[in-house]
């Protein structure tokens, strides 16, 4: 599983819309790129009638015009089995572009003439853990954007076989669907062009429109190791594709010690020996301030280094059994940590709404109460002065409103960060103690 820096100064913190409800959470999305481009492995300007041979036809129809290319959903309903020919559900408009990827930076200019979404998919044809191989994707719509992790989400294997019995299954359906994508509110506007990117290194995924980042998602299925293809989809009639590029793709290089660094495994050595190491800066992490970025993934590699551990106690032991007991205690407690933070963030994304909303509704009631057309100049412009300090006022409470859970957090990372710090002093200190260390 890759890693990468994050900008720790530059997050966007936006409300994430769930598949099944309008649920109030709150997602960090990198204002720097999380991916690097290296080589630049395929272009097409769609222009002249002579196109690269990798690319091809999937479900119709896709087709080049006018210096473009344009996809229209022929498959709009479902047809039912006729003649000794299976059924045939109804299906996206798909164009393939066999080029094998793992991270990589996908760039397109998209246009809306008509369509209802448009995508960019990753497949892996040779993986039969998943229909069709397929991997994941990004899907944009007019008001919104969604990652999908689907290879472990909603092209698993395990979820196709719940589906054969919706009726009972249909909780844990949901629940593996809500569990693997991410869905983003944007607002673009039909028959106008945009720059689109896709960025996935590692097992996340980023989104920018027109340069803006819009949309990012961590999942271990996009971080699969072989993406064989891309393809190209559309859903309903005319959207198009302009000016399509694709770079292999690495994890940007840490520009400054405020950047957190990868959680990087030493190949040749001992779990418990680089747990020594890497547990400071991990508890620096999980207590990191509110607006500042955390990787991702640091939660899910604590949790196989957790596991890992104790998978190394019992095979090949490094030290002492107390030794590994308090690693696996300080993992536990690290992802403990994590988990509150992020439920922080949730409630600070939840106060900031309700405060821009009570600015907007409070201070000016009364006077509005009081207005009415026989008011006088000098009354109106008493008033008008009133309000304004009003306002004023309202927007220092709402700052301060929108601080406060920074402030909680804060004063609460004390005693978590003097828990992390006593286990660790501990662990080495049963490090120091152990036969095998001496």
């Amino acid at each position: 599983m890759n890693s990468y820096p994050m900008n720790s100064r530059c997050c966007s913190l936006i409300l994430v819309l769930t598949s099944t409800a309008l649920q109030l959470a709150v997602a960090v999305i990198p204002s720097q790129p999380i991916a690097t481009k290296t080589q630049l492995l395929f272009e097409d300007d769609m222009e002249g009638t002579q196109h690269d041979a990798r690319w091809h036809r999937v479900v119709d129809s896709f087709v080049f015009e006018n210096g473009v290319l344009k996809g229209s959903q022929t498959r709009e309903k479902d047809a039912p089995a006729a003649k000794g020919k299976p059924a045939r559900p109804a299906h996206d408009a798909t164009y393939g572009l066999e080029l094998p990827t793992k991270d990589s930076v996908v760039e397109a200019k998209i246009k809306f003439g008509g369509c209802t979404m448009i995508d960019v998919e990753f497949d892996d044809r040779k993986f039969d853990g998943s229909h069709y191989g397929h991997i994941c994707r990004a899907q944009i719509r007019l008001d919104s954007v969604s990652i999908l992790d689907e290879r472990d989400g909603k092209q698993s294997n395990a979820l196709l076989e719940l589906s054969k019995n919706p009726a009972k299954n249909q909780a844990r359906i949901d629940k593996i669907i809500d569990g693997h994508s991410a869905n983003f509110p944007v607002s673009l506007q039909a028959g106008k062009w945009y720059n689109l990117a896709i960025e996935t290194v590692g097992d996340a995924m980023r989104v920018t429109i027109d340069g803006a980042p819009v949309a990012f998602y961590s999942s271990p299925g996009i971080g699969h190791k072989t993406k064989t293809k891309i393809e190209l989809g559309v859903k309903g009639k005319n959207g198009f594709f302009d000016d399509i590029k694709v770079w292999n793709a690495s994890p940007p290089v840490a520009t400054s010690a405020a950047t957190p660094t990868a959680l990087t495994l030493a190949p040749n050595q001992p779990l418990l020996e680089t747990f020594s190491q890497l547990a400071p800066n991990a508890s620096a992490w999980v207590l990191a301030a509110l607006d500042e970025g955390v990787p991702p993934n640091v939660r899910q590699n604590l949790t196989y280094l957790r596991e890992d551990l104790l998978d190394e106690y019992k095979q090949k032991p490094k030290a002492s059994q107390d030794a590994y007991k308090l690693a696996h205690q300080l993992c536990s407690t690290m992802i403990a940590a994590l988990d509150e933070r992020d439920q922080t963030l949730v409630r600070a994304g939840f106060r900031a709404v309700q405060a821009d909303a009570n600015t907007a509704i409070s201070g000016n009631q009364a006077l509005n109460a009081r207005r009415n057309y026989m008011m006088s100049w000098p009354q109106y412009a008493r008033e008008k002065s009133q309000r304004a300090e009003l306002r004023s006022a309202a927007a220092s409470q709402s700052q301060v409103m929108k601080e406060q859970p920074k402030v909680d957090w804060s004063n609460r990372t004390a005693a978590l960060r003097k828990t992390l710090d006593d286990l660790y002093a501990q662990f080495r200190e049963a490090l120091r103690q152990s036969p095998a260390a001496k």
